[in-house]
This record gives structure tokens, C-alpha cells and sequence, in this order.
């Protein structure tokens, strides 16, 4: 059976968390409130290794107090200059520096700091090129969906839950004029938010609504490593809505949501024709739509022009 609630510390998307204890376990069912997220099962399925996820870095009481506390302030900013990871292999080493017995002089823990981190800002990762990425979705014509979350994971391991939720981006045109078969060559920007505080993507889980059928579908979407390389490659790209000539990057990531459990995805920018990514397929989640609230409810109904469309037409799963 299929286990559904959201994660007991759920964050808006820029805050990074940590995994809550017993987060990876539980009875796999969709109906008891002690049921852990089924991102969990999702990822150790498709991952080697732990997700060590966090701002809160392992120091102890004993660095609050005096001088140190100046330290803990310098370290908290450099945290965005260096990355997270980085920062949290310095705090550990000065953290035992601190602990060292016969202790250490406070001069000597001082002088030893920005030693440290110096070797660790030359191992770490690169700034982004831009402030945020994009992650936005879509659907066919007259295909609704309602997206119960979209859960992040990005390079460093970090997870971002519910980076984005709600409706996508999608058109009905009255009287049948619209035509769901098939994906759109210009994807757009779809409908969304900027992941802030992330890196960038390596694993985005995403559940939702297919409001057309209707029934609940999940899927795992990898970002490979070209992709990642194409979204913080610069071009030079002609903005026609502004008639100007820029470097553009492709910094957003567009999934297009079908019937049947079908994600198709594109990175994308402003100025630049996408590049696609791949098909997923998702699967069905038995326990029905927003199950971690056991009221089985689907959040939307459809538009007047999506449901004469599909009772004319019906669904065209083999399109996609």
C-alpha cells in the first residue's frame, strides 16, 4: 500500500530542513496520522547515501559564549559564500578544535579559523549565476491538474518541500477550439515559484491531482548532470518582448503534467528556446488525493470547458 502525508516540518521553498527522525520509516499505509512521507521511500529507492539536509550545524553549547560567539556570527554569513555543506564541515572542525583537550588559547582557536575556512571555501561549490531558479508547471488543453507537492532535492542534498503546490498554468479555450494531443514545442515558464536557497536541481518528487480522470499520480524526476550544465551556461539571446540583446540563462524548470501519470519536462529561459529533458512516468498513488488528511478530496472541479471538451472527445492518453 501507498503512504501520502506530508512531512511533520514542511517548509516554503527557499528553507532547507532536516530530515525529521524516523523520516525514511513507518507502516506503509495512507491512512494513519503516525505515517512518514512516501518522498522518503522515493528517494532511498532511487539514491545512494544519506540526505544531509540542514541550516542548524553541529555546534554546542559551549561556542556561545565570550569571543566565540563573534566566530558563530562570522561563520552564519559566510554560510552563503561557501554552501551549506561547506560550512557544516567548518563548524564541525572548530567545534572540535574547541573541545580539544588541554585546551586550546583563544588566540590560537581564532587564528585557526579563517585557516579553515579557506580550505574549505576552495572546495566548495560555485554561486549560481542568478539569485533563484525557476520551477514552474503546465498541462494539456482542458487537462487540469491540482499539484499536492513538489518536493526539491538539489546537489548538495538539500530538500526544499513543497517548492511549489496548487494549479498550473493550462488553457480551455470555449466551444472545443482547444487541441490537449501531443506536448507544445514552446513549453513556456508555466505556472510556479523561484526555489530560493537551493542549488541546483538534482531530484524533483512530485504528486498531484490529474482532475480530468480523476486519480492521483507521483513521479521521480532526475535532473541529469548535462542539464544541470546548460542551466548556468550563459547565451546570448535577443529578448524580443524587450528588443534588447542579453545573456540569458536557462534557469527554469517546466513540467507539463498529462493524464495517464506523464511528466514532461524542459529547462528554459526568458530569452531561449528550451531544451527537453525527458518523459517520466509516474505512477498511481492508491491511496487516493490528499490522503494525509484522510478525507480523500479532490481540490478542484473542472471548468465547464474542460468537462464538455473530454465528454465529446474523451481523454487522449495515447498522446502523450
Amino acid at each position: 500500500m501507498v503512504h501520502e502525508p506530508r512531512p511533520t516540518n514542511t517548509t516554503s521553498a527557499g528553507n532547507a530542513q532536516q530530515v525529521p527522525a524516523g523520516y525514511f520509516s513507518g507502516p506503509a499505509t495512507g491512512k494513519s496520522n503516525q505515517v512518514k512521507p512516501d518522498l522518503g521511500n522515493f528517494l532511498l529507492a532511487h539514491r545512494n547515501g544519506p540526505l544531509y539536509l540542514t541550516p542548524r550545524l553541529p555546534l554546542y553549547w559551549r561556542f556561545f559564549y565570550g569571543r566565540q560567539a563573534i566566530c558563530l556570527l562570522l561563520l552564519t554569513g559566510m554560510r552563503q559564500r561557501i554552501g551549506a555543506t561547506a560550512a557544516q564541515i567548518l563548524f564541525s572542525l572548530i567545534d572540535r578544535l574547541l573541545a580539544r583537550e588541554p585546551p586550546i588559547s583563544m588566540s590560537k582557536r581564532l587564528a585557526a579559523i579563517p585557516i579553515l575556512a579557506a580550505l574549505i571555501t576552495g572546495c566548495a561549490n560555485k554561486p549560481l549565476p542568478y539569485d533563484a531558479w525557476w520551477l514552474g508547471f503546465g498541462a494539456p488543453n482542458y487537462m487540469e491538474v491540482w499539484i499536492e507537492t513538489a518536493d526539491v532535492v538539489d546537489v548538495q542534498g538539500h530538500l526544499f518541500t513543497r517548492a511549489m503546490s496548487g494549479t498550473s498554468a493550462i488553457q480551455t479555450p470555449p466551444d472545443n477550439q482547444g487541441d490537449p494531443r501531443g506536448w507544445t514545442k514552446r513549453p513556456g515558464s508555466g505556472k510556479g515559484k523561484f526555489v530560493y536557497g537551493a542549488d541546483l536541481p538534482k531530484t524533483i518528487y512530485v504528486r498531484w491531482q490529474s482532475i480530468a480522470e480523476p486519480q492521483v499520480y507521483r513521479v521521480l524526476i532526475d535532473i541529469p548532470e548535462s542539464v544541470r550544465t546548460e542551466m548556468v551556461k550563459g547565451e546570448r539571446a535577443y529578448c524580443m518582448a524587450r528588443e534588447i540583446w542579453k545573456t540569458d540563462y536557462r534557469k527554469g524548470v517546466v513540467i507539463h503534467l498529462a493524464p495517464g501519470g506523464i511528466a514532461k519536462v524542459w529547462v528554459s529561459g526568458p530569452c531561449l528556446e528550451a531544451i527537453e529533458v525527458g518523459r517520466f512516468e509516474g505512477e498511481v498513488v492508491t491511496a487516493g488525493p490528499r490522503a494525509e488528511y484522510g478525507n480523500n478530496h479532490y481540490m478542484i472541479d473542472l471548468d465547464p470547458e474542460s468537462k464538455a471538451y473530454i465528454k465529446k472527445f474523451g481523454i487522449p492518453f495515447d498522446s502523450w
